[in-house]
């Protein structure tokens, strides 16, 4: 989605578009890899910030898993790559779309800020 901008702007707003993917990949890429690494994250450490992780969140891995879990047929035996691509194409689709969003209305409110100062 490219945001247009009014002839008051000055670009077409296309780095809205190029940030939003840039940061959406990198939210996509963190849920993405915990699941690759969750077997050994599992495992009891004297790290508190890693034990915290199993119990709590755990559930912003829920979506992958659950996802994988239909594809494979099996809840008992799914594989984590397919969950962690799976993990990653939501997050990533959620966080692009709130940032192509916020990207829009600041966009829209600077232009029309520029239109009722001139």
């Amino acid at each position: 989605m490219v945001v247009e901008v009014g002839p008051n702007g000055n670009g077409d707003g296309r780095t809205v578009v190029s940030k939003s993917i840039i940061a959406a990949g990198l939210v996509g890429i963190v849920p993405a890899l915990l699941t690759l690494s969750l077997e050994k994250i599992g495992a009891l450490t004297l790290n508190p910030v890693m034990n915290a992780l199993p119990g709590e969140g755990i559930v912003f891995l829920l979506p992958g898993m659950l996802g994988a879990m239909a594809v494979s047929g099996n809840a008992h035996a799914f594989h984590l790559w397919l969950a962690a691509i799976l993990n990653f194409a939501f997050y990533f689709l959620i966080s692009w779309a709130v940032a192509v969003l916020i990207g829009s209305v600041l966009l829209r409110f600077k232009v029309s800020r520029r239109a009722t100062n001139s």
